[in-house]
């Protein structure tokens, strides 16, 4: 299983920042491949120009390492996270696990609009994805290519 890390932001006393999107190894961390943000002409790859910025990412770094199309299964945080791009990895045979942003895209409205109470879930489906929001101490947003709704029984 890979993970895409989430933006590593390196600062210092300098004015200057290096921030570098990695897809790791998720039992023992290692880098497998990685892009550095070089400013807003940071090419992420030629592939997949019509996709957002963040898509093009997860795509791109997928993509050299030859992970699609393997049943490999990524987890990503709600920065990378979206229904398209899931959609765009179940057609490549990778599963997704990651939490997810309510602002986002084609999120179900009934979803968001939920107010639940301490352990308290609700999900939607589409295709093979969940997105599930449950509350805990406040609301945890999930989608999912590789869990059902059981999972949060089992929390």
């Amino acid at each position: 299983m890979t993970e895409l890390d989430s933006v590593h932001t390196i600062k210092g006393k300098s004015r200057f920042v290096v921030k570098i999107y990695k897809l790791c190894e998720s039992s023992t961390g290692y880098v497998w491949n990685f892009i550095v943000y070089t400013g807003k002409d940071t090419i992420y790859g030629q592939r997949h120009s019509g996709e957002k910025t963040s898509s093009r990412i997860v795509l791109e770094v997928a993509h050299d390492l030859h992970v699609l199309d393997k049943g490999y299964c990524l987890y990503l945080d709600n920065w990378y996270t979206s229904p398209n791009l899931v959609d765009t990895l179940c057609t490549r045979k990778t599963d997704v696990v990651g939490t997810m942003r309510t602002n986002t895209k084609e999120f179900p409205d009934f979803v968001k609009r939920a107010r639940l109470k301490k352990g308290e879930t609700v999900a939607a489906f589409r295709k093979k994805q969940m997105i599930m929001k449950w509350k805990d101490k406040r609301d945890v947003v999930l989608i999912s290519t590789f869990h059902d709704v059981m999972i949060a029984w089992r929390m």
